[in-house]
């Protein structure tokens, strides 16, 4: 009796690790989107605004034919790191494409010493994004991915200036999902950080 209640605990055990490792190793069902910082400055210390972002996407749907295929299940909300260096620096939460954005440029503008205001206040400068596109295909083996977007910077007394910025990545699909999320990475990295903060602040 003894000798099989020890059994059976030891196969509960065994059970129970395989059962930890094989949670361990599942993929999570949101793609992982790393913005990696630019070169921290404060140039714009004591500057402060208001970031909006509108969502002015005529194709909603993030992944195009043959990427929908590959994961097959729609990508409306990612999973976003900060990256300094070399290293992940946080996990900052869910998101999906607006908000997405909305917390890279968020980002991008504190490491610049800018404060960035939850509310828009009177007397306040706004930059308003207006995003137009954000894509991930597969063609030709390989990983495509798009964003494009118009930047506005408005004061009380009406509009000061605007940017357009599209931005594409690309990378061969050799480790599948993660050459996937490098390419999404580096798409928003390369079109967030090209937009020109001090113009839009002058």
């Amino acid at each position: 009796m003894e000798k099989s209640y020890n059994y059976t605990l030891k196969l509960f055990f065994v059970f129970m690790i395989i059962g930890i490792l094989l949670g361990g190793c599942a993929k999570s069902p949101y793609l992982k989107v790393r913005y990696q910082l630019s070169e921290k400055t404060d140039i714009l210390a004591g500057k402060e605004l208001f970031v909006e972002i509108k969502d002015m996407r005529t194709e909603k749907a993030i992944l195009g034919k043959e990427a929908k295929a590959y994961f097959k299940r729609p990508a409306n909300r990612f999973s976003l790191f900060l990256a300094e260096g070399e290293k992940d620096k946080a996990q900052l939460g869910l998101f999906d494409p607006p908000s997405l954005f909305k917390e890279a440029f968020k980002q991008r503008m504190e490491h610049m010493g800018v404060k960035v205001s939850e509310v828009k206040e009177k007397g306040l400068p706004t930059i308003i994004v207006e995003l137009e596109k954000f894509s991930l295909d597969l063609m030709n083996n390989k990983w495509i991915s798009k964003a494009a977007y118009t930047a506005r910077a408005m004061s009380d007394t009406g509009f000061l200036f605007s940017e357009s910025v599209n931005g594409t990545a690309e990378r061969q699909k050799i480790l599948g999902r993660k050459d996937a999320e490098k390419v999404l990475g580096e798409v928003l990295t390369d079109s967030v950080n090209k937009l020109d903060i001090r113009r839009l602040l002058q």
